[in-house]
């Protein structure tokens, strides 16, 4: 998908659908705005030539300010510097794919350590470490998401539960989906 002469991979496009789409109980018609905003600022703070800064400050302000305009409430605002925080982690995790099989991407914190949990070591490619740590890494950032957004709880328990039980859920198949 081009969007201004850059490429956005669609699987970034979907991740950041789904940090909006999860919280459709607490947006209400503002997802119809949200959703496509917040895959589009996650895809493009992912492009090349492009700043981490769209994804990690535009989706949270977009969702959070959509939530309080929906419901006549700052609380959701409270979210938006937790949310900005565990953005900051990245869930990539260590990559080999440069000349003869050499580390190319260190990944993020949180994906170095599922890694060598998942492996054992650091030592060079493994597919099946590869597909539980991307799965793990991504699983564990869903949770600290779902726990920053967690001022939302005062206005409906279950919906918040249910979104952020989906958000640990549905953040690693979207890994598998692409």
């Amino acid at each position: 998908m081009q969007v201004f002469g850059k490429y956005l991979n669609p699987e970034e496009v979907a991740v950041g659908a789904l940090h909006s789409a999860i919280w459709i109980p607490f947006l209400g018609w503002w997802a119809a705005l949200g959703v496509p905003a917040s895959a589009l600022l996650w895809a493009w703070g992912g492009a090349d030539g492009t700043s981490l800064i769209w994804r990690r400050l535009g989706v949270p302000v977009t969702v959070c300010g959509l939530i309080a305009l929906n419901q006549l409430s700052w609380i959701s605002l409270c979210s938006m510097p937790f949310a900005f925080f565990v953005l900051t982690f990245g869930y990539g995790i260590p990559s080999w794919n440069g000349p003869n099989n050499t580390m190319d991407d260190e990944g993020s914190t949180i994906g170095k350590w599922v890694y060598i949990k998942a492996k054992g070591s650091l030592t060079g490619p493994d597919a099946i470490a590869e597909k539980q740590a991307t799965s793990l890494t991504r699983a564990i950032l869903g949770a600290m998401f779902g726990l920053a957004m967690l001022p939302l709880i005062f206005f409906n328990v279950i919906p918040y539960i249910i979104g952020t039980a989906l958000l640990i859920l549905l953040y690693p198949f979207v890994v598998e989906a692409f």
